[in-house]
């Protein structure tokens, strides 16, 4: 484990009529040795928005977190020609596999969260049109 495995980890749920409309789940820089820790201590980690942890480097994000995400949406914060190989091509096919939405904030600037009137969630939207990003060779 390293000290990014230290992050706060944070999961909330909206509720909307007595009832859990949406949940997200913040990760900080929580890599895979953390991950199997979570996964094996049994708390719910369902979420409809998941912020992929250590900027979608190589070490975080595996298979099995993902499928017990099941998030639908994921935000990979790390910039557009990132050095040290953030995100990871590993960690983005893993997050495409899982059928989730992928929102990097290198191609789409800052990323907007939030609730409609009507308790849609989550409404997500870039801040930017997307760019074009290339993913670096280091780290891979």
């Amino acid at each position: 484990a390293t000290r990014n495995d230290d992050s706060i980890v944070l999961r909330a749920s909206f509720v909307s009529d007595g009832r859990t409309s949406a949940s997200v789940l913040l990760t900080g820089d929580l890599g895979e040795p953390a991950e199997a820790m979570l996964l094996e201590s049994g708390v719910s980690l369902k979420a409809d928005l998941l912020k992929v942890g250590h900027h979608g480097s190589r070490g975080s994000s595996s298979s099995a977190w993902l499928r017990a995400v099941a998030a639908e949406h994921a935000v990979v914060s790390a910039p557009c020609h990132g050095r040290g190989g953030l995100p990871s091509r590993d960690a983005l096919e893993r997050i495409e596999a899982a059928s989730a939405q992928i929102w990097w904030t290198g191609e789409r600037g800052a990323v907007i969260v939030g609730i409609n009137p009507h308790n849609e969630f989550p409404v997500v939207r870039p801040w930017v049109s997307r760019r074009t990003c290339s993913i670096s060779a280091i780290g891979e």
